[in-house]
């Protein structure tokens, strides 16, 4: 099963150089395939991972501050890329039934995921998040046949409701068996993830999976990221406006989240786990800058990325909720 692609830019300048340096050296090394090569972010902006070292791309037509998606062929053609509010094709023309919005924010972290349809290589799933305060995610379906093979939204599958009062949150893992997608988001107010079934006959908006498990958000939502480490059995969700972040198990058999741990971290933001699953790097509108945590040290110590740096000569403790 091909995988989702998501790259976004931080908000603030000082974070910029950092937020790119996790998104774009460990989420390619996660996806290493050629639907992930090429990227469209920030003011006409892009990368093209298919040369070494990457090429600069300037013929996008995004304007954003954060959450943006692309996606491109096996092939490692561009098919095309999106704000969450307009998707652009691979002639870098505005897709006609997108230009009226889709429901995605240029202030929402994750504005956008784009997730292939489990069994029809021409349809793809665009989900969309609005901007904090009270997000809703939406989603849409793509068809690659329409608009004369450039791609289009169906009329009668867009900015669908999925969920209202979340964080400015979503993320997909595929299943355990690889034959179909967890489509996973937040409550607001609640400590509960929703994770939705996307198979072949579509998106179960019906039976949800709801697990009850670590720091509650606000009522009015959040801002920051939902990520998934590359077995798709762990998952990190930061908190900008409660400064935290929770890291959590996830059973990408059932979509039940369990065991969360909150890590109490002023204003954290940007998320990602390492490839090789051991390291977890949060980034926050602070001065901690980067930070590295090692997720197989029995407790998770937190590093920087220079060198092991212990907090009151200590591992830096998760505390565990009562799930």
């Amino acid at each position: 099963m091909k995988r989702h692609y998501t790259n976004k830019q931080f908000k603030k300048s000082n974070l910029k150089i950092v937020a790119l340096f996790l998104i774009f050296l460990f989420q390619y090394a996660l996806v290493a395939q050629s639907e992930g090569k090429i990227w469209y972010f920030g003011t006409h902006a892009g990368l093209d991972f298919s040369t070494s070292p990457p090429s600069v791309i300037l013929d996008g037509q995004i304007n954003t501050l954060e959450g943006t998606a692309t996606i491109s062929d096996e092939n490692g053609e561009l098919l095309f890329y999106t704000d969450g509010i307009e998707v652009f094709t691979r002639e870098h023309t505005v897709m006609p039934n997108s230009m009226d919005g889709l429901g995605g924010d240029p202030s929402s972290a994750q504005s956008a995921i784009v997730v292939p349809h489990p069994s029809n290589s021409d349809l793809y799933y665009l989900f969309t998040v609005s901007a904090y305060i009270h997000s809703e995610v939406f989603y849409s379906i793509i068809d690659m046949n329409l608009n004369g093979g450039l791609g289009d939204v169906i009329a009668d599958a867009k900015a669908i409701s999925v969920l209202e009062e979340t964080g400015e949150y979503i993320q997909a893992v595929p299943s355990a068996d690889k034959t179909f997608w967890w489509v996973l988001l937040h409550k607001s107010g609640t400590s509960d993830y929703y994770a939705y079934k996307l198979t072949s006959e579509g998106l179960d908006l019906e039976n949800p999976v709801i697990s009850s498990t670590g720091t509650a958000s606000g009522t009015n939502g959040d801002i920051g990221f939902i990520k998934f480490n590359n077995l798709g059995n762990k998952l990190v969700r930061t908190s900008y406006i409660h400064n935290h972040f929770n890291i959590s198990d996830f059973d990408n058999a059932t979509g039940v989240v369990s065991n969360s741990l909150h890590f109490p971290v002023y204003a954290a933001y940007g998320a990602e786990f390492s490839p090789n699953n051991r390291f977890l790097y949060i980034s926050a509108f602070s001065s901690m800058g980067l930070k590295q945590y090692d997720l197989d040290a029995g407790t998770y110590c937190e590093r920087n990325t220079i060198e092991c740096i212990y907090i009151q000569s200590h591992c830096y403790r998760g505390i565990t909720d009562s799930s």
